[in-house]
């Protein structure tokens, strides 16, 4: 339940996924030999993040950007409000340069994460070849936003940035251009003492990757 108005009528939170994608889970686990306790949206991951990391904005809206998709999220008052896919993740963007540039995939995808959308990097020409692909990103964000304000009589306050290609550089700055709001990417450590896990990199500068992972871990104790 996400909230219940004067007149008792209550405004509920529901998740669909199909049987297919279930099943294909629950042989993934049962071949790896693993006891799959639980399965959820990453919507109510990313709720817990937040959760802990106390964020200010009564009105957030998370862009989660995976490889292949990305994941739209809108949070009121810290409960779900809705959430939403679109076809746009890092793939996208790294095929964009790939092919107007020339250049294989490992050598596009290594330029976006050096360039990104930065107008001065390279006389611009990697922030040509990925601006279609973000531009289709951003008005996907925001229509979400116009969405949550006609349903929700309030603007969004606070957009976060999480998964892998959060960071790439330029992105924050552009989207608080063209969106007019605060952008900032995601901390899921930031109350979290990683300094005991043993990780290959530093989490307090990576960990934007791997917010839906933190989410899960945090199951049963946010």
């Amino acid at each position: 339940m996400i909230e219940e108005d004067e007149a008792g009528r209550l405004t509920v939170f529901a998740i669909a996924a199909r049987n297919d994608l279930i099943a294909n889970y629950v042989k993934i686990f049962r071949e790896a030999g693993l006891e799959l306790l639980a399965i959820e949206s990453p919507a109510v991951s990313m709720r817990r993040v937040l959760k802990q990391i106390a964020t200010a904005s009564e009105a957030t809206m998370v862009v989660d950007i995976g490889q292949k998709y990305s994941d739209i999220i809108g949070f009121k008052s810290g409960n779900i409000y809705f959430a939403r896919s679109m076809s746009v993740g890092g793939e996208s963007l790294t095929r964009a340069i790939s092919v107007n540039l020339g250049l294989d995939e490992a050598s596009a995808e290594e330029y976006k994460k050096a360039y990104g959308i930065k107008e001065m990097e390279l006389e611009g020409k990697i922030k040509n070849a990925i601006m279609p692909v973000f531009n289709s990103m951003a008005e996907e964000i925001r229509r979400a936003m116009a969405l949550y304000a006609e349903s929700n009589n309030k603007t969004i306050e606070l957009l976060v940035l999480s998964g892998g290609g959060a960071k790439m550089p330029g992105l924050a700055e552009e989207l608080t251009r063209l969106l007019g709001i605060e952008v900032q990417v995601i901390q899921p450590f930031l109350k979290i003492d990683s300094q005991q896990i043993v990780a290959p990199i530093d989490l307090g500068v990576e960990g934007y990757r791997f917010s839906t992972a933190v989410g899960l871990a945090l199951r049963d104790m946010v």
